[in-house]
């Protein structure tokens, strides 16, 4: 692409913004904005915007849109000083919340009533934390959607003793498999607690890797509340560079050569550790 070109590009781009621009300015002078704020306001937004976008249209548009938004009170408060602005600009507000309302009133219309609760896998939810936790539960009408689950009701109906609320707050003092029934209005369904909490994680310090070696998995302790080795693990990793390694699950896969720290969290216990991974050598010298 020539330079000539480039420039009409850019061009272009910044006859799109002007003409946004223009549009934005008509709507503001209806709402009340004094005319020599707004133009002053969305002049410099154009200009500046005209010279992002020669390094790349999104970038630019994500700018100008949040600037727009950094704007959005100082331009409120201009139309709120005339009392036809306030009045139009009561109009607009009172407008947009109608519509709002209409579409949230249309979407919830639209659902049928509830037929199924659907939680965890198969109906057994794992906890791993020694902390009051809230049960999950979705609630679903025939076509499968998603409806609100604060009508639920939760009872502790046998297995190890567990307290759990009406309202769905359990407290795994002790590992044990418990049955919780859940219900709302005629709707009923039986769910499979297993309650392992975990006292303390640890998955070593570093996970050393020569790029092109295949992923592992890391080699984590967890121990329960009793002081054995617990099994049953909702784990969760995060890594803080990913271009040089990414998680799956509890297994970690090399990317590129570099060192980045990582985060294992079971329950209400967190432990860091680090992944380095090195370049092959030809030769020891």
């Amino acid at each position: 692409m020539t330079g000539n070109e480039r420039v009409s590009g850019s061009a272009r781009r910044s006859r799109r913004c002007t003409g946004s621009a223009s549009a934005a300015e008509r709507i503001l002078l209806a709402l009340g904005v004094d005319q020599s704020f707004a133009e002053a306001v969305l002049g410099d937004l154009a200009e500046e915007y005209a010279e992002r976008a020669t390094f790349g249209v999104r970038a630019a548009r994500q700018w100008y849109a949040g600037q727009m938004i950094r704007s959005a009170p100082y331009l409120i408060r201009s139309a709120g000083r005339h009392a036809a602005g306030r009045a139009r600009l009561a109009a607009a507000v009172a407008s947009l919340s109608l519509v709002a309302s209409v579409i949230l009133f249309a979407r919830t219309a639209r659902n049928g009533p509830p037929v199924r609760l659907v939680a965890g896998t198969g109906d057994t939810i794992l906890v791993n934390f020694l902390r009051p936790v809230s049960l999950s539960i979705r609630v679903l009408d025939a076509d499968g959607r998603l409806l609100p689950d604060s009508g639920v009701r939760y009872a502790w109906i046998g297995g190890a003793p567990v307290s759990v609320s009406e309202r769905g707050i359990v407290t795994c003092a002790h590992s044990g498999d418990a049955k919780v029934r859940a219900s709302l209005g005629s709707l009923a369904t039986t769910l499979h607690l297993l309650c392992r909490p975990v006292r303390a994680v640890s998955a070593g310090f570093w996970a050393d890797f020569v790029l092109g070696e295949s992923g592992r998995d890391l080699d984590v302790t967890a121990v329960d509340v009793d002081g054995r080795l617990a099994t049953r693990l909702g784990a969760r990793l995060s890594v803080e560079d990913s271009t040089v390694a990414v998680l799956s699950g509890l297994r970690v896969e090399p990317r590129s050569p570099g060192e980045t720290r990582a985060s294992l969290r079971v329950g209400d216990r967190t432990t860091d550790f680090f992944v380095r991974v090195f370049e092959p050598v030809s030769t020891l010298e």
